[in-house]
């Protein structure tokens, strides 16, 4: 009887081989767990700089298209705010006719600096609407002789040439 006790099969697993199984799967999942966090964070990251790209891409095309769409004078608005950094003076908005404003806001929500289109009622002194274009600052040069105009949205220069008809043609 005594060898009968001896010789048995004990199939199954003990108390210790099952926490160490447990211990290590915690390891594993946590080591997994860390990467996946760090993997969606970085998509969410780069997701927003493209999404911030593309709203700047697609800001830069409609202020061109204000600006060279302007059935009046281009012009800075002086009493709007301006900026100066050395030699140069910035201002904070431009006029696209006697309507339409391209300016420097603030996002009412998170007042985070945002560039944003004003349009104005005929008299040109009640705004009536105001639309973020995208976030960031915008900042002006003084519309120059050359019928140029320069700004620098987000710290990237554009300068678009204003289309002038020859003073014989306006005749």
């Amino acid at each position: 009887m005594q060898n009968n006790r001896l010789n048995k099969n004990n199939k199954g697993v003990t108390l210790i081989e099952v926490i160490a199984v447990v211990a290590v799967l915690g390891v594993v999942m946590a080591a997994v767990t860390g990467f996946m966090i760090t993997g969606t964070k970085m998509s969410a990251q780069v997701s927003d700089t493209a999404t911030n790209s593309m709203k700047e891409q697609t800001a830069v095309e409609f202020i061109n298209r204000m600006i060279l769409g302007a059935k009046s004078e281009v012009k800075v608005v002086e009493d709007g705010g301006q900026v100066t950094d050395g030699d140069h003076t910035y201002y904070l908005a431009l006029y696209c006719g006697e309507n339409v404003q391209i300016a420097n806001g603030k996002d009412p929500k998170t007042q985070k600096p945002v560039v944003v289109y004003r349009y104005a009622d005929n008299s040109g002194s009640n705004i009536v609407r105001e639309i973020v274009i995208c976030p960031g600052e915008i900042y002006f040069e003084q519309v120059n002789e050359k019928n140029t105009v320069t700004y620098y949205l987000n710290d990237d220069k554009h300068v678009v040439h204003l289309r002038v008809t020859p003073e014989s043609e306006g005749t």
